[in-house]
């Protein structure tokens, strides 16, 4: 699993690569299954996502700042049950916090939140400056209409993952 991943995202340490061999091969395997039901020779149909609760934007804020803190017991527990599984654990989200500090350092600013559609989930793209990167990265969250935080990462803004149309 981890040499799968490790080509996609060479800035990832194991922690992150980890948890994206985690969600990317489920996410694949549902983008599969869409389109082969949908008919090979039929474009899919534009999917309309459930609606995401009221206070998305402060809890993804939420979530981002208790990455940056490694309160990993908080994020753990808004974590989905079915990603919690397979995480285990955690400790996980305490090697994710030292990754992002080892490859960025601290978010000094903001420079944009948006949300995004990618393989059929909302995300949540968080933009900034960090001190001891050249230029800008994305904190990424996937959330759920639960509220639920299904997935993250975390790239270098040039190396921004493509988006849903």
């Amino acid at each position: 699993m981890y040499s799968m991943v490790a080509p996609l995202f060479p800035l990832m340490t194991r922690p992150l690569r980890i948890l994206a061999g985690l969600i990317l091969p489920a996410l694949a395997a549902s983008a599969t299954l869409a389109a082969a039901q949908s008919g090979a020779s039929t474009p899919a149909p534009r999917t309309t996502l459930a609606q995401l609760p009221p206070d998305s934007l402060e809890r993804a804020r939420r979530y981002a700042t208790w990455l940056f803190a490694a309160r990993k017991d908080s994020l753990f527990a808004n974590v989905d049950s079915s990603v919690k599984a397979q995480m285990g654990s955690a400790d996980v989200f305490d090697a994710m916090a030292a990754d992002v500090a080892i490859q960025a350092g601290a978010e000094d600013r903001v420079v944009e939140e948006r949300w995004v559609n990618r393989l059929g989930k909302r995300q949540y793209w968080r933009i900034g400056k960090y001190s001891n990167a050249s230029e800008p990265f994305i904190l990424r969250l996937v959330i759920l209409p639960n509220g639920k935080l299904a997935g993250l990462g975390f790239t270098p803004l040039s190396q921004a993952p493509p988006i849903d149309p």
